[in-house]
């Protein structure tokens, strides 16, 4: 069922129930609201009355004439006979005026057992005449006052408001389905419009968006839905990228075993069918092998360090690092490689400079920065390592001698599998994994990297922020 019809249902069956509420309370009620109020009435009359009989006796005729014109009530004076003294109306015939046995009665049985006080109730009449009203009460000694008043009026008002009831409960619901018509609109309109935007999202469609009319929740929701359809794009377009990027990934892996393991498995053929025939060849053949699987066990070891770096649950372990050590580290490590191509290591800069940093990944950033800097250097060249204080971290750059990268690469250098030899035009053997490393780590660690042409090589540069020694970073 559409939302305007739940609406109009709701509101017609909430004012037919409104109406009927209000008649039934004017039925049951009414009546005797209106019979309590005239209690108080009565007794403020009897007051006024007992104080001018008392005080000022030549006012009394006036004073229940205003009376009976201003409230529509009979009132009588009466003596212990039941003779009338004072009435409000048939004032020149008061000798006319006959007390019903009945009255009589009651004012005897009130005058026999109340000392004071009054008495108030409700007389029923016959030959269907409505109710009556009758109070009476002393106000003086043998003298009684006796005040009635008919419930007709009453019961006449009763019925005339149960007809404005039905009347204005038909025109509030003529009204009222004209209102839910148009808020219903108003309302259902955007929900609808919602309710298409979600099922399109539901279908991967990101394209159309809500407009916002109106401040209220319902704004609010369309905002909502708004920005949740262009996280949900963002995050479909970010899986759709990454799961590509595994694909490459998955082919490039595929891509760097296949040789390695095809080189294996022809020398093994080679040792099973006997091609090797005399043991200097045998132990040729032993050393491609090992060469091989050492190739396969470098890669497999990168790969698994970039998987860790990659890894939720990889986190910095940060202490304050002398730089300057780390440097000096990879260059001892890396010396002799840097001496068998004729390559010189130059360290330059502040030596001093301290960092909050995880040294365990820092000194792996550093050495990956100066292995590819040796590997692809001019023979015989040298690198250039310098470091300074800069934007309240440290700003290593490391420099080699050598051709340029062409510049459209620049940007793809450290993607995974990006080969520094298949764009320098080098023989050196990579697997494209170590500047990855490189660019992982210093996301890690909230820095920068970045590689420019020189006119005679190419450098690294880095940028470390000094990450507080409280600091425990999670990736």
């Amino acid at each position: 069922m559409k939302i305007t019809n739940k609406l109009m249902i709701v509101f017609t069956v909430f004012t037919i129930l409104l109406v009927g509420i209000g008649i039934f309370m004017n039925q049951a009620y009414l009546e005797k609201y209106y019979i309590y109020k005239n209690e108080r009435s009565f007794l403020q009359f009897q007051k006024d009355i007992e104080t001018v009989y008392r005080d000022n006796i030549d006012e009394i005729d006036t004073l229940i004439t205003d009376i009976d014109n201003d409230e529509d009530v009979k009132i009588l004076i009466l003596d212990k006979e039941m003779n009338v003294l004072h009435s409000s109306y048939f004032k020149n015939k008061l000798k006319d005026i006959v007390i019903s046995k009945n009255i009589q009665n009651m004012i005897k049985r009130y005058h026999l057992w109340q000392d004071n006080g009054y008495m108030y109730q409700v007389l029923e009449r016959n030959k269907g005449l409505p109710p009556k009203i009758f109070f009476t009460s002393t106000i003086s000694e043998d003298v009684f006052l006796v005040i009635t008043k008919s419930v007709k009026g009453i019961q006449e008002s009763v019925a005339v408001a149960n007809e404005f009831y039905l009347a204005s409960g038909f025109v509030m619901i003529v009204i009222g389905i004209i209102a839910v018509l148009y808020l219903s609109r108003k309302i259902s309109d955007p929900i609808i419009k919602m309710n298409h935007i979600a099922r399109d999202m539901r279908n991967l469609k990101f394209g159309e968006k809500i407009e916002i009319t109106s401040n209220d929740e319902i704004g609010e929701l369309a905002i909502s839905i708004n920005l949740l359809s262009d996280k949900l794009s963002n995050s479909i377009r970010s899986l759709q990228e990454d799961i590509e990027e595994r694909k490459i990934l998955v082919r490039d892996i595929s891509h760097e075993l296949k040789t390695p393991i095809a080189v294996i498995k022809g020398y093994v053929e080679g040792l099973k069918y006997n091609v090797a025939e005399d043991e200097q060849t045998k132990e040729k053949y032993y050393d491609v092998i090992v060469d091989e699987c050492d190739r396969i066990n470098e890669l497999v070891k990168e790969l698994l360090e970039l998987s860790i770096l990659e890894g939720v649950s990889s986190e910095l372990q940060v202490l304050q690092v002398p730089i300057k050590n780390l440097i000096h580290e990879s260059i001892e490590k890396f010396q002799h490689i840097a001496d068998m191509r004729s390559v010189e290591i130059r360290f330059t800069g502040e030596e001093d400079v301290l960092t909050h940093v995880d040294e365990h990944l820092m000194e792996r950033v550093i050495s990956n920065l100066l292995s590819n800097a040796i590997k692809y250097a001019n023979s015989p060249g040298y690198v250039k390592i310098n470091l300074k204080e800069k934007n309240q971290g440290c700003e290593l750059s490391v420099f080699n001698t050598g051709k340029n990268i062409p510049e459209e690469s620049l940007e793809q250098i450290f993607n995974v599998f990006y080969k520094v030899d298949q764009v320098r035009g080098r023989d050196n053997e990579g697997h494209g994994i170590g500047l990855a490393i490189v660019k992982r780590i210093m996301n890690m660690h909230k820095g920068t990297y970045s590689v420019k042409n020189e006119s005679n090589g190419v450098t690294f540069t880095i940028w470390i922020p000094n990450l507080s020694s409280k600091t425990n970073l999670q990736a």
